[in-house]
């Protein structure tokens, strides 16, 4: 593992005291700062995992690498680059990879910027000349849309993080892929979604078993109460018209 050292022009705000004055004033000051990008080969990053569905084939982001025990993902051109979508990031460009959250007040001191870019570019690593960013381990989740009965749908998507409106049986490990297949067919055909009924494939390959740690059912809790309360009125109407009207009878 190497370091690439990037030099970063920055603004910020430096406190002085003008002549004749106690108080002290703030004025803004442009400076240059130096963080660090850790730098491995693909060797030392294996691929875990590799995903086909369409949100990852279309960002052309469908390997998952995974170095001292996190995840990580291409950084894809659309950061910087918004006529170039979906190529990925070389190392001559990181610098504009690098986003922190920025205060725009007096606080946004020199030091809180040097703080703010380490913190940022330590969620960044180059492989083999690559920029890559840290993401969540993949995962399935079910969601569903619209008022059930074809009205929306069901759907089995790739995730790297629990949406808090979302209950955890609505997700699975990527080593659960058939589960996942089960329960969206099962969610789908209780919401009367029958197009959607048989469609649901596995979307992750695992390639290192030992890289998956969600516990959804552990890990995370029991959803949006309202969102359940639609969702299990779709469930039990015989029509989306049912459903509804059952719906706006509830608000």
């Amino acid at each position: 593992m190497e370091r690439i050292k990037i030099k970063i022009t920055i603004d910020y705000y430096e406190q002085y005291i003008p002549p004749r004055c106690r108080k002290p004033r703030f004025r803004e000051e442009t400076g240059d700062i130096a963080v660090s990008v850790r730098s491995v080969s693909c060797d030392e990053a294996p691929i875990a995992f590799r995903l086909s569905d369409y949100s990852h084939k279309r960002e052309n982001n469908t390997e998952i690498r995974f170095y001292k025990g996190k995840c990580y993902k291409r950084t894809m051109r659309r950061y910087i680059d918004a006529r170039e979508w979906y190529t990925p990031v070389c190392c001559a460009e990181i610098t504009s990879c690098l986003r922190p959250y920025m205060i725009y007040s007096t606080d946004r001191t020199k030091e809180y910027c040097i703080k703010a870019y380490r913190y940022e570019a330590k969620k960044h690593l180059v492989i083999d000349g690559e920029v890559w960013q840290q993401c969540g381990e993949p995962r399935y989740e079910i969601n569903t849309f619209g008022l059930g009965h074809n009205h929306g749908g069901t759907g089995l998507f790739v995730d790297h993080n629990y949406n808090p409106n979302i209950p955890s049986r609505n997700y699975f490990s990527a080593l659960d892929g058939d589960k996942a297949v089960a329960y969206a067919n099962e969610v789908a055909q209780r919401r009367g979604d029958t197009k959607d009924v048989g469609k649901f494939e596995k979307m992750i390959e695992v390639l290192m078993p030992e890289c998956v740690k969600v516990k959804p059912r552990k890990q995370h809790g029991g959803g949006n109460p309202y969102i359940n309360k639609l969702n299990a009125i779709s469930e039990s109407s015989s029509s989306a018209l049912e459903a509804g009207l059952v719906v706006m009878a509830a608000l």
